[in-house]
Formats: C-alpha cells, sequence, structure tokens
C-alpha cells in the first residue's frame, strides 16, 4: 500500500521553492504519510505482520503522477513505487513536459 496526503496548505508535500511549502515536523507530518506499507492479507489483525518499507518522500500535492502508486510483483519479491522526492528543492527540470510532473521510479525487494 502506498499513502499520501493531499489538500493541506501549507505541508511538506509541496516543492520547497512554492508559499505553500511547510518543513516537515512531527505535527505535520502524519502517520505513514507518504510510506510505502507491506501488509499481509493473511494476518488476521495481527500488526506485526504489517511492514513500514520506505519513505516516498513525494510532493504530492504538485501533481498526480507524483503520489506514490506502489504496485507488487507476482511473486511477490518487488515493490516498485514513483516520488519526485529528487527534484524536491526546485520542482523539475525545464526540460521536462510538465513543471510539476516529473518522477523517477523507485524498486524495493522484499525478503
Amino acid at each position: 500500500m502506498s499513502f499520501f496526503d493531499g489538500g493541506r496548505s501549507p505541508s511538506p508535500e509541496w516543492f520547497d521553492n512554492t508559499g505553500n511549502y511547510a518543513a516537515p515536523t512531527s505535527s505535520n507530518w502524519q502517520l505513514y504519510e507518504d510510506e510505502i506499507i507491506l501488509a499481509r492479507i493473511d494476518a488476521n489483525n495481527n500488526s506485526g505482520k504489517i511492514y513500514r518499507l520506505a519513505r516516498a518522500y513525494s510532493r504530492s500535492n504538485e501533481d498526480f503522477y507524483a503520489q506514490p502508486h506502489a504496485a507488487i510483483s507476482r511473486d511477490g519479491h518487488y515493490v516498485a513505487f514513483v516520488s519526485n522526492m529528487a527534484y524536491a528543492h526546485g520542482g523539475c527540470p525545464a526540460n521536462f513536459q510538465s513543471t510539476t510532473g516529473c518522477t523517477e521510479v523507485y524498486v524495493v525487494k522484499v525478503q
């Protein structure tokens, strides 16, 4: 599962060169916000079978495609997601089609 929080302004989910940006703190960064979670569907409410895999650090308020839409491989060994965390300090480079739609793909190996 992937989580993000949209709609808050100011929040840490905006590029930090905008007026909507607020630096992440324990009070404005919510539990599981921008995280990639693996939860076993046979867990029977056992919280010990929920795993926090990664933080996406997406600036998902900027663009739909920057939201960390996680997907697991068919064999369950890999989780892929997108993020624009590499562009947090200035937005997308000038050569992108969109000023907010720059993302990169990340893959987590699940053991």
